[in-house]
């Protein structure tokens, strides 16, 4: 994914999130996922 892709994506929550992206998980699924790894990365954003 681009910074052009997600720029207009970003902020919008989870359940937007896998729909407008096509995922295959729920969006509670999917907000676990970013409890899970999203530290991780937290000094790169």
């Amino acid at each position: 994914m681009t910074r052009e892709e997600f720029a207009p994506a970003f902020g919008q929550g989870s359940p937007e999130d896998v729909r407008i992206f096509g995922l295959c998980c729920t969006p509670t699924e999917l907000d676990a996922f970013y409890v899970e790894h999203l530290p991780a990365h937290a000094g790169d954003v």
